[in-house]
């Protein structure tokens, strides 16, 4: 098409045309040279476990937990506390389970980031006990009990103090994307209570604190003199109802130089969420084998991982290995769960 156009034009449009070429050639060389970075091969992955998850999936979630611990040789592992999972009626709390998965951590010198919420990993993203949701109307609004994150705050209180004397715990995260309570996720009506829930947290024990911002999305300014640490997601393909499945046109450049701009702010700044399994419209269980792979082939999986080792930041925890373990149980698919190995060794 360019030379029909070059054979049939002018000498001052010949020129034009030329340029042009040479422009689109040159813009393209410098969008691969800006957008080149050696991949890191000391960055530390962890994972993030997720009890409810495991238990969505139908997984034995004990053993998935250990076989993450044995098998996977994970030594940074990110757990999150649901407050509806420990406290179901009010007053009565059962940290037993969390407290066994701390102390297996412990007996591997796995370390811990403790993430403590109402809104957490894994959907409905808010997880509030229904007591709680009783006593307050649909919109989350001040009723004769208070707001919701008024109820939540004996909760962090019990589980901060629970939880402080355990030596691998390293830092605990309030809250996961605590921004994002309208835009995503089943969530009442509510404001981020995120500096009261961080003080409080800070009164009862001497470790960083860590909350997190969507790496797509997200304004990461906002945690600036809030957190100690700064956790981001990094999504490459996703789904939504307005466009169906989505890839994010980004590169590694736009993580690492965000990273670089806001570090100085933040003791660190680590990719907490990295995709290594599908996002889809329904439930995994509900979901094809065939639908699943769309999003997350092995060849994506690996995509991703390179990608994570450009994007400029130290430390990276798997998103997904409950997804792993769901795949050779129940569909026979080793794959992921072996490759996933290979970053652990």
């Amino acid at each position: 098409m360019l030379w029909g156009l070059f054979k049939n034009n002018k000498v001052k449009e010949k020129k034009f045309i030329i340029a042009l070429i040479l422009g689109i050639f040159i813009g393209f060389f410098l969008f691969l040279l800006i957008n080149y970075y050696p991949a890191d091969k000391n960055i530390v992955f962890g994972a993030t476990f997720s009890k409810k998850y495991a238990q969505e999936l139908g997984l034995d979630w004990q053993k998935i937990y250990l076989n993450i611990l044995d098998d996977l040789r994970v030594k940074k592992i990110r757990l999150p506390v649901y407050w509806d999972d420990v406290e179901k009626e009010l007053g009565k709390y059962d940290f037993e389970p969390y407290d066994w998965m701390v102390r297996e951590a412990e007996k591997r010198n796995v370390k811990v980031i403790l993430n403590l919420g109402i809104k957490l990993p894994r959907w409905p993203e808010c997880h509030i006990p229904n007591w709680a949701l009783s006593r307050t109307n649909a919109g989350g609004t001040r009723t004769d009990a208070g707001k919701i994150e008024d109820l939540f705050l004996p909760f962090l209180r019990k589980a901060t103090e629970r939880y402080k004397n355990y030596s691998n715990i390293w830092t605990i995260q309030v809250e996961n994307e605590p921004y994002f309570y309208r835009s995503f996720g089943i969530c009442p009506e509510m404001t981020a209570n995120l500096d009261e829930e961080i003080k409080l947290v800070k009164e009862i024990v001497n470790v960083p604190i860590i909350s997190t911002e969507s790496g797509e999305l997200g304004h990461w300014e906002r945690m600036i003199g809030r957190a100690d640490i700064l956790g981001i997601s990094l999504y490459r393909t996703t789904w939504n109802k307005w466009v169906g499945y989505f890839f994010y046109p980004l590169t590694p450049f736009f993580y690492r130089e965000k990273i670089r701009l806001i570090k100085p702010f933040f003791e660190d700044v680590l990719i907490t969420e990295l995709q290594v399994e599908p996002w889809s419209s329904k439930s995994i269980f509900q979901t094809s084998l065939e639908e699943q792979l769309k999003t997350m082939s092995l060849s994506q999986f690996r995509s991703n991982i390179d990608f994570a080792r450009r994007a400029g930041s130290r430390e990276v925890y798997l998103w997904g290995v409950e997804w792993w373990d769901y795949m050779r149980e129940k569909h026979g698919d080793e794959r992921f769960w072996e490759e996933g190995k290979k970053l652990f060794e």
